[in-house]
């Protein structure tokens, strides 16, 4: 069960969105920063999934209803992405069974779900929210973009 701390920060973490102002009469472009864990069950997951899931569910509703005034609306799902916060997580099972070898088997686990064969890099991810935010994104709205190495393809 996850704490009150757990779900505030995976709320945080869910409301961030990056906002771009249209040029040439639309309003613009929301890119919000969902989760594969938002669209596949995953174990010990259920806040951080949960509030990922919410957070796709508002972007798409945004998409419909503000269409019409020219925002678009998509969301960007990552798979592992090589970061501070995957390391936690995976330090944070570590505690079981704390050993070198314990960890590098996890990480080995965690790459063979991806079917690229590796995690991915911040950089790779901000290149979509460029993109889905850009004019030549113009005719996406309401897209859940799984940028996950094939993760939700299996």
């Amino acid at each position: 069960m996850a704490t009150a701390a757990e779900m505030s920060a995976a709320g945080e973490l869910a409301g961030r969105v990056a906002l771009v102002t249209g040029a040439a009469g639309g309003i613009g472009s929301a890119v919000t920063a969902g989760s594969i864990s938002g669209q596949v069950g995953m174990a010990q997951q259920a806040a951080y999934g949960t509030t990922k899931a919410a957070v796709t569910l508002l972007t798409r509703q945004l998409a419909v209803e503000y269409a019409p005034s020219g925002l678009r609306a998509n969301v960007v799902a990552p798979g592992a992405i090589d970061t501070a916060f995957v390391a936690r997580s995976r330090a944070g099972a570590a505690a079981e069974q704390a050993t070198p070898e314990a960890e590098e088997a996890r990480r080995r686990r965690m790459m063979t779900c991806h079917p690229i064969g590796r995690m991915g890099t911040p950089q790779e991810i901000a290149e979509v929210i460029v993109f889905l935010a850009s004019p030549r994104a113009s005719y996406i709205t309401g897209a859940i973009i799984s940028a996950d190495g094939g993760y939700t393809a299996i």
